[in-house]
């Protein structure tokens, strides 16, 4: 849905612009949130057949994992709007962070395929409600003036945690010689 409210005026994108974002605590805080809300997605689609061979998990199922997050995902986008529609877009996004979480606190425990397929499918609803909505609640918050360069702004700090995140569950997957701690401290 295009934003309420008729036709906005923009501003100038420029220094002072980014620099009256970057100041403002509650964008700050919106671009550390959504920086650490995607690191479950990057680790994921860096290391998610090594997390679930190390598990158990044939590798031949492990490399076709990823594309069913995806597939479950495309569905659940269509499936969030109306739960958007119904109980909210923030209630709905939140249900998706807290599935993401409990979603890798569980990986390490999955062993076989029907737990795996389960816990795959909630990575897909996730991601299903997570992705779509992002882009309109950053919209109401921050409004529609320069909307694209605000969402912009914002990657980059999803930028940092698609480098940093997976460095991260390596580094301590090397410490601890398991997936179960660096999962662990994804999830919280």
């Amino acid at each position: 849905r295009r934003p309420r409210g008729g036709t906005q005026e923009t501003t100038t994108v420029d220094l002072a612009w980014v620099r009256a974002r970057v100041t403002d605590s509650r964008f700050v805080g919106a671009a550390f949130g959504y920086g650490l809300l995607w690191c479950w997605y990057y680790v994921l689609s860096s290391q998610l057949v090594d997390v679930l061979t190390t598990g158990g998990i044939d590798a031949t199922v492990a490399a076709t994992s990823f594309g069913t997050i995806g597939g479950v995902s495309i569905l659940a986008r269509v499936g969030s709007g109306f739960v958007d529609d119904r109980v909210g877009r923030r209630e709905t996004f939140l249900a998706g962070v807290l599935l993401a979480g409990l979603c890798v606190l569980v990986l390490p425990a999955v062993h076989t395929r029907v737990p795996l397929y389960v816990t795959l499918a909630g990575f897909g609803v996730s991601l299903g409600a997570l992705a779509p909505l992002w882009s309109p609640i950053v919209v109401t918050r921050f409004g529609a003036e320069n909307a694209t360069a605000t969402v912009g702004l914002l990657k980059v700090p999803q930028a940092g945690a698609a480098f940093v995140a997976p460095l991260a569950v390596s580094t301590l997957f090397g410490v601890t010689g398991g997936y179960t701690v660096p999962l662990v401290v994804l999830s919280v």
